[in-house]
């Protein structure tokens, strides 16, 4: 029996003892042994001369002896042992948990983003799908392959990434799997205005400072520089949109999140302009391709959705990201253009903890997600979309215990949320 063997099977000592100048033990149960097996014994307490690998002599169904085995000392309790010839299978496994994964049509073969082991990715100039190249070291970040951008000249796009988005890169392959360019990724943020400047008519002096301006659209999590207010002059910055009712909102720290102290009374005047936020990549960044235009991306920062109309080199922040939720990171569930060659490149939806919000033509809109308000909601989970665009479309997220979904007809977005009490049930 080899230091590799494992017990075919085995069991408690309950006594052990010499006789004639050789161990003999006890099972707790019928130990099934014949005279010749070898056993491995550990644990005896005091007379450890029985701890060891020894042949047998059986004696009866609960009691053999072991050849070679010599121990004067009392026995005070406690040993196991077990016997057969198995081994270990353990040795050489090659195993991976991949918490990201993608297909390449075009070398018929997967990358793969594992916590802890890199990203990996399938040889496909082997013809051996069980040998696995290492693409980069730490934590693997998100992946996504573009199959259809470089189709023509058969080959594909691939992205891959380490924590905080480190060691981005795009790479295209040919159809035996070579490289054929590689390039590193550094997304800038484009930073023209968003929308058109609003007006403000008010600025409580109070914690936090309540902004009103008519009409202004703005959400949760967006990033605002306010100039001119007169008064109340800590309300003249650059701050974080916190909680928004009708025409008015607070103003949050753009450093800490903290609500901003008021200065004094509103006076007169003020203008809003809402400004891009900067891309802070998560832990694992979700990367998501789009299904109409695989050049266009979304990348969900901790500060903002980000969209990219250029293979990931330039940002435009589409709406608020995981941070201005106090979620978790790694939220993951997005569902972006509608089909390839289709008419809908824009339709985008993310789910993210209990808020999910759509772009179905050209504007963001979150959705408070509130009822059932029940213990156990683990977040978003999956986002999909049918692909009967643009006559009607029910986008869906499923959670731990629902399925949510949400109807389109045309080009307007019904403002009811069905829910589905059991995520076993399906929406076709």
């Amino acid at each position: 029996m080899t230091a590799e063997s494992t017990f075919e099977w085995g069991g408690e000592v309950a006594s052990s003892r010499a006789s004639r100048g050789q161990l003999r033990l006890s099972s707790s149960r019928a130990h099934g042994l014949q005279s010749g097996n070898q056993v491995r014994i550990s644990g005896v307490k005091s007379k450890t001369g029985a701890n060891g690998t020894f042949t047998v002599t059986r004696i009866d169904d609960n009691k053999f002896s072991l050849n070679g085995g010599s121990d004067a000392n009392a026995y005070a309790g406690g040993g196991v042992w077990g016997a057969g010839d198995w081994q270990t299978l353990g040795v050489g496994l090659q195993v991976a948990e991949f918490h990201n994964i993608a297909y390449d049509h075009n070398t018929h073969s997967i990358i793969a983003g594992a916590q802890d082991n890199g990203t990996q990715e399938q040889d496909s100039r082997t013809g051996d799908s069980q040998v696995w190249n290492l693409v980069s070291g730490g934590d693997g970040g998100d992946v996504a392959v573009d199959n259809e951008s470089l189709k023509g000249f058969g080959q594909s796009i691939r992205y891959s990434s380490n924590q905080n988005l480190s060691g981005f890169q795009r790479r295209v392959l040919n159809a035996n799997g070579e490289v054929v360019s590689q390039t590193y990724i550094y997304p800038q943020v484009d930073q023209s205005p968003i929308g058109a400047s609003l007006t403000v008519t008010g600025a409580t002096n109070a914690k936090p400072i309540v902004i009103t301006a008519v009409g202004h659209r703005l959400e949760s999590g967006n990033v605002v520089t306010i100039s001119g207010v007169g008064g109340n002059t800590a309300a003249n910055g650059t701050f974080y949109v916190g909680s928004v009712e009708g025409d008015t909102f607070q103003l949050l720290s753009l450093a800490d999140l903290q609500f901003v102290q008021g200065s004094g009374n509103y006076t007169s005047g003020g203008t809003i302009q809402r400004i891009p936020a900067k891309f802070v990549p998560q832990f694992v960044t979700p990367i998501t391709l789009n299904a109409n235009q695989p050049n266009r991306m979304i990348l969900i920062g901790q500060q903002a959705i980000h969209e990219s109309f250029n293979y990931g080199s330039t940002l435009k922040e589409v709406g608020p990201g995981a941070q201005n939720y106090n979620l978790p990171p790694m939220q993951n569930a997005i569902a972006y253009g509608d089909k390839p060659g289709g008419a809908h490149p824009n339709v985008l939806y993310v789910g993210m903890g209990r808020r999910w919000g759509t772009r179905l033509i050209s504007r963001w809109r979150s959705i408070s997600r509130s009822t059932p308000s029940r213990s156990g909601w683990m977040g978003c989970r999956r986002l999909g979309r049918c692909r009967n665009w643009p006559t009607s479309c029910r986008g869906w997220m499923t959670t731990r215990r629902s399925t949510l979904s949400r109807t389109q007809t045309g080009t307007k977005c019904s403002s009811s949320i069905s829910i589905c009490r059991k995520s076993s049930r399906r929406r076709r």
